[in-house]
């Protein structure tokens, strides 16, 4: 990031001036997908996110911020849980699919 520093985009701090539809707190995986969503639904809107550091600076850029397949858990205590062997297979899926969605985005 140090290397990057002479290339990465400046950005006027908001002197709460303007307005906005949507106003995004967090410039994390979560903050980030959110205004993706919201232009890509509906592009009318005015979209903004507001970061106090730099995007990604929060647990989305260290051990927080992971794109993985894999269930938080065993799966045998998801098939366990109530949904059986079938339910644990598609929240697996889910998992992959939600990958492949960052990624084709991306």
């Amino acid at each position: 990031m140090a290397q990057l520093a002479d290339k990465r985009p400046s950005f006027p701090r908001f002197t709460g001036q303007d307005s906005v539809d949507v106003a995004i707190v967090g410039g994390g995986y979560t903050g980030l997908w959110a205004a993706y969503f919201a232009k890509k639904l509906e592009p009318s809107l005015s979209v903004a996110v507001f970061e106090a550091e730099q995007v990604g600076y929060g647990a989305s850029g260290r051990n927080g911020g992971w794109l993985s397949a894999m269930p938080p858990g065993n799966r045998a205590t998801f098939a366990r849980a109530g949904g059986g062997l079938e339910a644990s297979r598609a929240l697996q899926q889910e998992f992959v699919a939600g990958v492949d969605a960052v990624l084709d985005i991306l």
